[in-house]
């Protein structure tokens, strides 16, 4: 233990000390500027990755539900009521909406457009808090005659040429009938009257109407069968957990899906490209920490002959190279923390005042930092420079004989 801090004091003295050449301090400056700019580097780029993670999955959440339950096979499946009963009871959820979707052929006038409607309950409207998203007109209100009220994608809503109120044409979707070819009906059609027009930042606004549950599954003629359940859980819950128990509860017909696992592919490329990313940054700090080895040699020589005392006052050619494994390490770790430090204040001016805009909107963009990005660019920056270190000390022969030749 003695040993290990005497090696540390003097790889802190030989780095602070004065050198008698002015290019060994250049030289060590160099190696912890880099390092520390790499350092940064990785910070930044971890940093804008994750944030543009969220931002991705983010746009995903307006319409998607925190928990998604789907038939583990086929397109629908009917909910039976023990187990709708025992969602209802359920202490951790909120409540929870019945859904159905399905291609559709839009008409309106002489326009037409391939599109998906998706029939919903009334909470579906509460927990998305969708009247935050209209552009024009309300939510359906309730009404027992008259066509299916609706709500439309401003994408699909453009292109079919739809504006909310206007008297003098009727929206009808058609679905086509399952179970067989009719010749001379073979589309089942529902006339519908656009209440509202929302937007969303996803593909399902150039597509997307959506209708009461009832009347979709009047129009497909799916009886009580539902495509999805969404189920939304209490503040209070904790999501894992609950994931775990809507398994259980609903067995091995459904599958239960948390909003990564709604997402996987998007998620996987995002990770994928972070990977990507950082092993470039990652490589290139293994070029940058190559000037260690220019530092420990130049201080080799430097301190010569304050080495060669060391040796003839007892100490083994062991703890010489343990010092300068320690001076190259503490050169790695300076240059580290100094670096980390300054992509922190970048992330974080970043954050308060958005300076660097993600679109030409102004749009500033998203940062954010996690603990374990840290963590881990740290360990990989102060054990490549701590590799380096060690392997170029073991390439440094000390010899007896040389002590003997330089005390003369």
């Amino acid at each position: 233990m003695r040993t290990r801090r005497f090696a540390l004091r003097m790889a802190w003295r030989y780095l602070f000390s004065k050198k008698s050449r002015n290019a060994i301090h250049l030289i060590t400056g160099l190696s912890m500027l880099a390092i520390g700019v790499v350092s940064a580097a990785l910070v930044i780029l971890l940093s804008a990755f994750n944030g543009l993670e969220w931002k991705v999955i983010g746009m995903f959440d307006m319409l998607d539900p925190p928990l998604l339950v789907q038939p583990a096979q086929g397109k629908r499946q009917e909910l039976s009521a023990n187990q709708e009963a025992a969602l209802n009871q359920h202490p951790d959820l909120a409540g929870f909406s019945r859904i159905l979707e399905e291609s559709v052929l839009f008409t309106y006038g002489t326009q037409q457009k391939v599109g998906q409607i998706k029939g919903i309950e009334p909470i579906f409207l509460e927990q998305v808090a969708l009247d935050t998203l209209l552009i024009s007109g309300s939510l359906p209100k309730p009404q027992s005659q008259g066509p299916a009220q609706t709500l439309l994608g401003q994408g699909l809503a453009s292109s079919l040429g739809i504006r909310i109120g206007e008297p003098f044409k009727q929206l009808v979707a058609y679905c086509p009938k399952s179970g067989g070819i009719n010749l001379f009906q073979p589309f089942r059609d529902l006339s519908l009257n656009p209440s509202g027009i929302f937007f969303v930042p996803q593909e399902s606004n150039e597509t997307l109407a959506l209708i009461g549950l009832e009347e979709a599954q009047k129009l497909t003629g799916s009886g009580k069968k539902i495509s999805a359940l969404y189920i939304y859980p209490k503040s209070s819950a904790h999501l894992d957990a609950l994931q775990e128990q809507l398994k259980e509860l609903l067995g091995e017909a459904w599958t239960v899906k948390n909003r990564l696992e709604q997402h996987a592919l998007i998620y996987k490329i995002l990770r994928t490209e972070k990977l990507a990313v950082f092993l470039i940054v990652a490589f290139i700090m293994l070029i940058a920490s190559f000037n260690l080895m220019s530092v420990q040699t130049l201080l080799v020589v430097e301190k010569r002959k304050d080495l060669m005392v060391l040796w003839s006052l007892g100490a083994h050619a062991g703890m010489l190279r343990s010092i300068f494994t320690l001076l190259g390490s503490l050169v790695s770790f300076l240059g580290c923390i100094a670096g980390m430090l300054l992509g922190l204040a970048v992330v974080g001016l970043q954050a308060l005042t958005g300076w660097y805009p993600l679109n030409a909107a102004g749009e500033p963009y998203p940062v954010v930092v996690y603990f374990s990005d840290l963590a881990l660019v740290f360990a990989t920056v102060f054990s490549v420079g701590l590799l380096i270190s060690w392997w170029r000390m073991q390439l440094v022969k000390f010899k007896k004989e040389d002590a003997i030749q330089v005390l003369k």
